[in-house]
């Protein structure tokens, strides 16, 4: 079971589930180096600024999130270079001689704030170690009035005697004026050994020093470094422990829980996956002078870093890149859309564009499966009546026609009344290549004993897309008793989808084809170098993969050329039903598939998907379905794909043929009326989902009821009319026996024809 099935998406709109959700993306977390580093300084972003020339960029990032920021260049012990992905490939980022370069080629001593809200509670810290004067900085900046108490008559402690250092005394001293600036009173030569006593006038106090013994002191308000004994020594720990404490002391006062949120408060391991598989060795950069790197030198050495990051799906997800951004942020866009805007257009057709196909849960470390996300949210869309209805209606039509006394048929053999085995072609491949269908179903017959059935249906899959529950039970159930009625055979698919769909929603015993088909043909003649691409349907099938694999080996396929994508195969650009609801998003994502398929030498492609082979083909690229080769050119084939209307149309006369042709039985076929549409038109009418039946629908209608309008100037008639939810615009011409077709358009408001109109009705 994946993390994924362990949420109840069915409470989508539950924060507690967007944050389960959330907690699977890693991609806003941290670098290691920020992860390790218990202020969270940004290595990452620092290497980023500073290889772009940026230097002083860098800096004020590197200031802006480390108090005494010159102190710590040169004193830093750089955990973050223990951590760094680059160590073991030439060595880990110098980020202490960055940091070094950036305080003595852009560092500048911090200024205070203009204005600070003052605070009326008053602090004393003892130690001027930089324990205590980091806690002085983060107290003073909030407001709070603070004295620092130093038995000696210097500040930093250890810093600047007995322990070894780079760090220059007028760099120390510097940086010790923004205490001034921040009003911060310093008392030294003064030592404090009895801390209860400065309770009458302190508010709160942190004792940042070892050297005083607290004696069972239960004061809440007093904050002692017990806290800090497992620091590892070293200036970042230090100023990280008295930042903490001033947190603390920040908290009690506000009364407010002082430990809430704190969980990732210094040095944590992050859960940021980066992927290493094409990283190569970069050698450390080396500074020519004992004084450290120069400007070009330390440049040079940001740019071997990886920025770590885990973008791998948005990289190869064409949906994902389309809309710029990771999976967490677009679970929080769901979210926000479903609970928030309740369904409003601000995010419908980025949860209705997502392809549904699971390559993210194959990509993903932790198996964020992004499209059960959208789905669930397209079901609570349409549940909810928050769904347009025209989002994925042209889509459901179709569907609907392919269910239909225009398509659908499930019959035993000719000459048998029981059925061993059910083909199943599926509604895609009737529709784009009939004849590939009837040469499949003619060899079943005579290879397969026991009898082999045809039913020519869709499988539904279209409707679960669509999030239309209620629908897809209609289908189901349409399916599943025509397969009872058949004697429950063993169902042979020639789409993966649908046996995916078949097995898993229907619970019907479902095999693939090519499984088949692999027994009839041994081996192949010739050899032709192509590229597999494996159908969405089968991403997590590796019994049909493997299949497939061996059957076009034993045709002749080479695919040695390019490793096999496998379940991180891309998405044509067909799933989710996204063409239906935008065509332009769909082409994105078939181009970045192709992107990853074919690469630079355009090797053909080999699909066992006709969706997948017709997408590819639209964008120009050569591609063929296993049952093309398997035939070898023997039955029909074409190489552009059809348009929606004639998809429609070889489904229609697919069924009569069969039906005639094995079956022997009379089929009384509709004369249809003849449209005249040149092919600017055509492609026009392919784009806009406007089929020729429907045109006929709008034509019959204007003729039948002789509402038109007539163009005066042209002569053209000009007639519409509203099939479900559209409305569709015709101008047309009688034309001999048919019609001629100028324009149509469609829209999906009511149109009311006014009085004042009827004047110009023919």
């Amino acid at each position: 079971m994946s993390k994924m099935d362990t949420i109840n998406l069915e409470n989508i709109t539950s924060q507690e589930v967007l944050h389960q959700v959330e907690a699977l993306c890693t991609a806003e977390e941290p670098a290691a180096c920020a992860s390790t580093c218990p202020l969270h300084i940004d290595g990452r972003e620092i290497c980023r600024l500073i290889s772009s020339g940026d230097t002083l960029g860098a800096f004020k990032l590197y200031q802006k999130q480390a108090p005494f920021a010159l102190i710590l260049a040169y004193t830093c012990p750089a955990p973050c270079e223990k951590v760094c992905l680059r160590k073991d490939f030439g060595g880990a980022l110098l980020m202490s001689e960055l940091e070094k370069m950036l305080a003595k080629t852009e560092g500048k001593p911090e200024k205070a704030p203009l204005f600070i809200p003052k605070k009326g509670k008053k602090v004393a810290i003892i130690g001027g170690s930089l324990k205590g004067l980091s806690a002085a900085h983060y107290l003073a900046k909030k407001g709070y009035p603070v004295t620092l108490f130093e038995k000696t008559g210097t500040l930093g402690g250890k810093l600047l005697k007995g322990v070894p250092t780079e760090l220059p005394l007028e760099v120390f001293e510097s940086e010790m004026k923004i205490l001034t600036s921040l009003k911060v009173k310093l008392e030294m030569n003064t030592e404090i050994t009895n801390v209860q006593s400065l309770r009458e006038d302190f508010d709160g106090v942190y004792v940042a020093t070892t050297a005083l013994t607290l004696a069972g002191s239960e004061d809440k308000l007093v904050i002692d470094t017990k806290e800090d004994a497992n620091l590892p020594p070293g200036s970042v720990y230090e100023i990280f422990a008295g930042r903490r404490a001033g947190t603390t002391l920040d908290r009690l006062f506000q009364g407010v829980n002082v430990s809430a949120g704190r969980e990732r408060e210094g040095s944590y391991e992050t859960t940021l996956f980066t992927n290493l598989e094409n990283v190569t060795e970069k050698p450390q950069v080396v500074p020519e002078a004992d004084t450290g790197y120069t400007k070009a030198e330390g440049i040079q050495e940001a740019s071997r870093c990886l920025q770590c990051k885990c973008e791998m799906c948005v990289d190869k997800c064409g949906f994902l890149k389309e809309y710029g951004k990771n999976p967490r942020q677009y679970v929080r866009e769901v979210y926000n859309n479903l609970a928030i805007a309740m369904g409003t257009h601000h995010a419908n057709k980025m949860i209705n564009t997502c392809a549904l196909c699971q390559q993210c849960e194959a990509i993903c470390p932790n198996g964020l499966d992004m499209s059960k996300v959208f789905l669930a949210a397209r079901e609570k869309m349409v549940a909810t009546g928050k769904m347009p209805p025209s989002a994925f209606e042209f889509g459901l039509l179709d569907m609907d026609y392919s269910m239909s006394e225009n398509h659908f048929m499930a019959k035993h053999q000719p000459g048998f009344s029981t059925s061993k085995y059910l083909f199943f072609p599926g509604c895609q491949l009737t529709a784009s290549e009939p004849d590939l269908v009837k040469r499949t179903y003619q060899d079943l017959q005579m290879e397969l004993p026991g009898g082999v059935g045809l039913m020519l249906s869709c499988c539904g899959v279209l409707a679960k897309w669509a999030g239309e529950r209620e629908q897809f039970a209609r289908v189901k159930e349409q399916i599943t008793l025509a397969w009872e009625d058949l004697g429950k055979p063993l169902v042979i698919t020639a789409c993966p989808t649908c046996q995916q769909t078949l097995k898993t929603e229907m619970g019907i015993a479902a095999k693939s084809l090519f499984e088949v088909l692999k027994e009839w043909r041994p081996g192949g003649q010739g050899s032709r170098q192509m590229v597999l691409h494996h159908a969405c349907g089968s991403r997590h099938d590796e019994k049909t993969k493997a299949v497939v694999s061996e059957l076009a080996s034993h045709l002749g396929i080479d695919f040695t050329k390019r490793p096999d994508l496998s379940a991180e195969s891309p998405c044509c650009g067909y799933g989710g039903l996204v063409p239906v609801v935008d065509e332009e998003v769909a082409g994105k994502i078939t181009k970045v598939a192709l992107k990853q398929l074919s690469e630079d030498d355009k090797l053909p492609i080999l699909t066992y998907c006709v969706n997948c082979r017709d997408r590819f083909l639209m964008q120009g690229q050569e591609a063929y379905h296993l049952l093309e080769v398997f035939y070898d050119g023997s039955a029909k084939t074409r190489h552009e794909p059809p348009t929606y209307s004639e998809r429609q149309d070889n489904r229609r006369r697919l069924k009569i043929e069969l039906l005639r042709e094995l079956w022997e039985e009379e089929v009384e076929e509709q004369i249809e009326m003849e449209l005249i549409i040149n092919q600017e038109l055509a492609d026009k009418l392919e784009k806009t989902h406007i089929l020729e039946s429907d045109i006929r629908q709008v034509i019959g209608h204007a003729e039948a009821t002789k509402e038109r309008l007539i163009d005066p100037e042209s002569g053209h008639y000009t007639a519409y009319y509203r099939l479900g939810n559209v409305t569709f615009w015709v101008e047309y011409l009688p034309q001999g026996t048919g019609y001629q077709v100028f324009n149509s358009y469609s829209h999906r408001m009511e149109f009311v024809l006014d009085d004042t109109l009827t004047k110009g009705r023919s």
